[in-house]
Order: structure tokens, then C-alpha cells, then sequence
């Protein structure tokens, strides 16, 4: 295994970890903020390592999912800080929703390289069944984020969706 794949597949790990202690600390806390930097750089990493990688020969789809994932991290860290400075609800919303996001994208890069383990008959075969599970994970992280924010960040805040 590559030192790129190495570091690429432990990013993952931890980002996946962090992830799970950010869901269990209560928000704005010391351990959520911790955690949080820990998934920050654990996906940062991820994305970031993601460029040394080749499997298909040269850059595939999953290079552009990492410039996707680079982008909407710093759009979240770049969210919180915009928070901290002014205290405006919306900054803190957007920081919400590109990390969650963000959550999505990792889990649908999990089930796009589970989905290499099968043989399928062409790569527009394996395209086709990474485009379901993309739609269905898709809907259900749209379906599960909004859920969550309503229930757990907006009442805590005040904050509506517009």
C-alpha cells in the first residue's frame, strides 16, 4: 500500500471517529470544538491525500469530490470563525451544514470504494450502482441534517431556516 494510501485511509479513520464524538458532545463545548479539529484535520487530510492516489489510471471523480470536500470544510471552519467574531446565527447555521455535509460526502466516498470490492461487468456498471447508492445516501443525510437541525441546533439557538 502506498504511503498516500496509508495516510488517506487513517485520515478516514479518524475523521469517521471524531465525527462520532462530535454527535455525543454537547454543542459549542470544549470536546465538541476538540473533536471538531480533530475531524476538520482528519478530513482535510482525507481529501488532501486523495490527490496522490490513482486507481483508475489518472485523477477520477473522487479528485473532484476532494476539491468538493476541501472547499465545503473551509467554507464550515471559515463559517465558525465568521460566528465567533459576530455572534450572527446564520455563520453558525452554515457552519452546521457544510460539516454535515461534509459528514455526507465521506460516507458516500465509503460506499463508492465498498462498491470497487465487486466485480461488476463495466465500469458503467459500477458508475451506475455508485450513482443509486450516491442518490440514496444523498437523500437520506438531506432527510437526517435537516431533521437534526431542527430538533437539536435551531431550538437551541433560535435559529429558522429561510
Amino acid at each position: 500500500m502506498s504511503p498516500f494510501a496509508i495516510m488517506h485511509v487513517s485520515a478516514v479513520f479518524v475523521s469517521y471517529a471524531s465525527a462520532i464524538g462530535i454527535a455525543f458532545a454537547p454543542i459549542g463545548s470544549r470536546g465538541h470544538k476538540l473533536w471538531g479539529r480533530a475531524y476538520a484535520g482528519g478530513m482535510l487530510t482525507t481529501a488532501l491525500s486523495g490527490f496522490g492516489m490513482y486507481n483508475f489510471g489518472g485523477p477520477s471523480m473522487f479528485h473532484v469530490f476532494s476539491i468538493v470536500t476541501i472547499t465545503g470544510i473551509t467554507l464550515g471552519l471559515r463559517s465558525i470563525w465568521k460566528f465567533s467574531k459576530t455572534r450572527d446565527k446564520k455563520y453558525l447555521a452554515g457552519h452546521y451544514f457544510h460539516m454535515a455535509y461534509s459528514f455526507m460526502g465521506l460516507n458516500m466516498a465509503a460506499a463508492g470504494q465498498a462498491l470497487r470490492l465487486f466485480d461488476f461487468s463495466s465500469f458503467n456498471t459500477y458508475l451506475a450502482a455508485m450513482s443509486i447508492c450516491f442518490f440514496l445516501i444523498g437523500i437520506a443525510a438531506r432527510v437526517l441534517i435537516r431533521g437534526w437541525f431542527r430538533t437539536r441546533i435551531a431550538p437551541r439557538f433560535g435559529i429558522r431556516l429561510a
